[in-house]
Parts: structure tokens; sequence; C-alpha cells
């Protein structure tokens, strides 16, 4: 207040001061976002090379994947970056063997779980980070509830995305009867969307793996098929005779 009484801003002035606020706010936010793309554009650069399948040597893929670990300890939620980084992580583990060495195995599986905690934290609907900290789950102890309760996060944002899909199934594959019955509803619905709708060339491959302990769930769905889809399914390999 001024000493005449009049106030130090005027009505007019408030709305242009906090916009000026709000621009300079989402510069700074927008200056730190780049610096964090250009701090990790090595990892999506890896990220891209490894999903076109290029040949890539193992210690530098691990090396990088120790380097995601920074994506966690700074708390960085920058979508790009982190599914960058969660591709690295997993072509680290997947490349580990865990009876050749153990101890190494182990810590990647450790450090796997930690980055995917952080990852669902950042984007809590996105049903393939869901879906991967189950797997990892599932690799440290196989605990029915648990795994039910990821996989229904998974169906839950991506209930019909072809890839996770079939990421779920190979999941579904792996699990023990108790946790299938856990997560009967789940399985159910994976498999009838993938044998109803899932392009029949592609999926005659992944079906024809299924365990034993799956088998029952994929025979009750196949019967419940349209037959023009049984049969299209049947020519591209899919049918109850070849499901043993």
């Amino acid at each position: 207040m001024m000493a005449d009484g009049r106030p130090f801003l005027s009505t007019r002035s408030i709305p242009i001061i906090v916009f000026a606020l709000l621009t300079a706010a989402f510069a700074v936010a927008a200056t730190m976002q780049l610096g964090v793309l250009v701090r990790y554009g090595h990892m999506s650069a890896l990220a891209e090379r490894l999903e076109k399948s290029e040949k890539i040597s193992e210690p530098l893929i691990h090396s990088y994947a120790l380097q995601a670990a920074d994506i966690v300890t700074d708390g960085i939620c920058t979508s790009d970056v982190v599914m960058a980084g969660a591709t690295v992580v997993l072509a680290d583990l997947d490349r580990l063997d865990p009876v050749a060495d153990y101890d190494r195995w182990a810590a990647a599986l450790e450090a796997a779980d930690r980055y995917f905690r952080h990852a669902v934290s950042c984007s809590p609907t996105n049903g393939n980070f869901w879906l991967r900290l189950a797997m990892v789950r599932q690799a440290v102890a196989e605990r029915p509830e648990e795994i039910a309760r990821l996989m229904e996060q998974s169906v839950r944002w991506a209930p019909a995305e072809a890839d996770i899909l079939v990421g779920r199934l190979v999941l579904w594959n792996k699990v023990g009867p108790a946790t299938l019955l856990a997560s009967k509803a789940l399985v159910q619905h994976d498999l009838d969307t993938l044998l109803r709708y899932g392009d029949s060339s592609e999926l005659a491959p992944v079906i024809r793996t299924v365990r034993k302990n799956l088998l029952p769930y994929v025979h009750a769905i196949v019967l419940l098929l349209p037959s023009d889809r049984v049969e299209l399914l049947a020519k591209a390999g899919v049918s109850l005779s070849t499901l043993q």
C-alpha cells in the first residue's frame, strides 16, 4: 500500500505478472527437460539399435544398464528416457545366464525390479511397464496374488495391444497352476483376445509353445470361438489336435 492509499500493484498488472512467472517457469522446465534428453541421448540411441535387433556387445549393453540406474536415482520421469532405459535394462537381463553367472544375474534382476518400480510410478497407465515388473517379480519369487495384481494393471491399461498381449502370454506360459488360478479372468481375457482377433500366422508359433499348465485355458477358449475363426486358426497350425 502506498502513502496515498493506492495499492503497489494495480489489478491490471497482476495478470501480466502471473503470465510472466508462468512463462519463466515453463522456460526453466523446458530447459531441464532438454538437459535430460541430451544427457541420456546415448541411452535412446542404444535402445533404438536394440529394437532393430542390431548386434551389440554384451559388455556395452551391461555398461548402459548400469547407467540406467541413474534414471531411478535422479527421479527422472521423462517418458522417452524411461522407455529407452527399460529397453536396455531388459536387454541386459535377457543376455545373462543364471546358471553360468548367478550373482551377476541376481544383481541385474534386482536392478530391473528397482527400475520398473520407478517406471510404473512415472507412468502408472503404461501396461507394458506393469507387465515387465510382473515378469521380474515372477523370476525372483512367484507369488500368485502379487503376479495377479500386477498383471491386472497391465490388462487394465493395455487390454488389446498386440505386442503386450503376446508378452503377457509368454508370462502366463511360465507361471504355475496357482498363479493361473489366481489370475483366471485375466488369462481368459488375454487368450480370448489373442485367439479371436490376433493375426493367425503370427499367433501359431506362440500358441504351439504353450505348456501343460496353460493348455486347459487355451482349449476352453478355442471351444468358444466361431467356426470360421477355428478354421482359420487351424490352417495356420492352431488347433486342438496340435495342442497336446
